[in-house]
This record gives structure tokens, C-alpha cells and sequence, in this order.
């Protein structure tokens, strides 16, 4: 299973809603799975990471409140579910990447 690396963001909540299939998620240490209609609430300044589960495709819905530019990160998750890059183009798009520092938890 492929996953994002561990990251977090300093400002915003992430939520995501499992639309399709089993998503799995590491959120401050701790593993869930969750498939097709649950949610997963990311308070700030929380590290988690996330994939589809071994079982399968997965499709979700995410939203980061307040919201900051994600475009180029979620483009990047597509490119590579489709083979066209790898994980390590990932790194420079993590908040802590981005001078904001490495994750505290």
C-alpha cells in the first residue's frame, strides 16, 4: 500500500470523507481504517498520513479550514496513482518542507 508521507499543517484542519472503497490513516500515531461514508477529522499541527487500503482504489473528499493552496499537492497524489512519480516528489509540498518545521508529534 502506498501511502503520503507523514506530515502535518500548522494553521489548518484537514477533513476528509471516504467516498469510495477503505482509506487508511495514521493520525497522531494512531491507525484507522475507515471506508465508504466515514470521516476523519485532522485538527493543526497534528501529523498524520494516509492511503488507500491494501484491498483496493479508494476515492475521498478533503477540505483544509481555513483553507490554503493544496492544487499542486492533490495534481501529485494523481500523478502518482498513475505511475508518473513517485513518493519522494511529495516532500517539497509538505507544510514542514516549507519552513514551518518538522512535525512535533
Amino acid at each position: 500500500m502506498s501511502w503520503t508521507r507523514p506530515h502535518h499543517h500548522t494553521k489548518s484542519t484537514e477533513i476528509f470523507y471516504v467516498l469510495d472503497g477503505t482509506m487508511e490513516f495514521l493520525v497522531d500515531g494512531e491507525h484507522h481504517a475507515v471506508a465508504k461514508g466515514g470521516p476523519v477529522v485532522v485538527p493543526p499541527d497534528t501529523v498524520h498520513a494516509f492511503g488507500a487500503s491494501a484491498d483496493g482504489p479508494a476515492e475521498f473528499f478533503a477540505v483544509l479550514t481555513p483553507g490554503i493552496v493544496r492544487f499542486e499537492y492533490f495534481r501529485q497524489l494523481g500523478r502518482i496513482a498513475r505511475g508518473e512519480a513517485d513518493w519522494d516528489s511529495m516532500d517539497e509540498l509538505h507544510d514542514w518542507r516549507r519552513g514551518s518545521g518538522r512535525p512535533r508529534r
